[in-house]
């Protein structure tokens, strides 16, 4: 009795594995398809790629653009080298003018000294013929 349950139910496993195994290789196919047309499009836009760089005038406006892009950023360069030059230069300016003022208040110091030596002098001086 058991064979015959399983006799019975065989054949329809069999058919569930080969249903199951078709729907495999029918995704293998799809998946294979669209792999193939994946690689034709690259290839497609690889040859693209090719033909333009062997365009002249491709070439032409890519090396214009470089030369652009590179114009810019020696430019940015120069510009960033020159403002660092700028700063510098106002640091040494201020340092210079406060050396200057602070000569001038040494020198402006040392003269009311001298002033104040030389009223002190006429003070004892009118003290001592007095």
């Amino acid at each position: 009795m058991y064979l015959s349950i399983r006799n019975r139910h065989s054949p329809s496993c069999l058919d569930y594995q080969d249903q199951a195994a078709q729907e495999r290789l029918a995704i293998l196919a799809h998946l294979r398809a669209e792999a193939d047309d994946e690689d034709r499009k690259a290839r497609e836009a690889v040859e693209n790629w090719e033909q333009a760089r062997r365009n002249p005038a491709m070439m032409a406006a890519l090396m214009a653009e470089e030369d652009r892009l590179q114009s810019q950023f020696l430019a940015a360069a120069i510009a960033r080298e020159a403002s660092q030059q700028a700063a510098v230069d106002a640091q040494r300016r201020s340092e210079d003018q406060a050396v200057m003022l602070a000569q001038g208040a040494v020198q402006a110091k040392q003269e009311l000294r001298q002033q104040a030596l030389a009223q002190l002098a006429h003070h004892q001086a009118c003290v001592d013929q007095a």
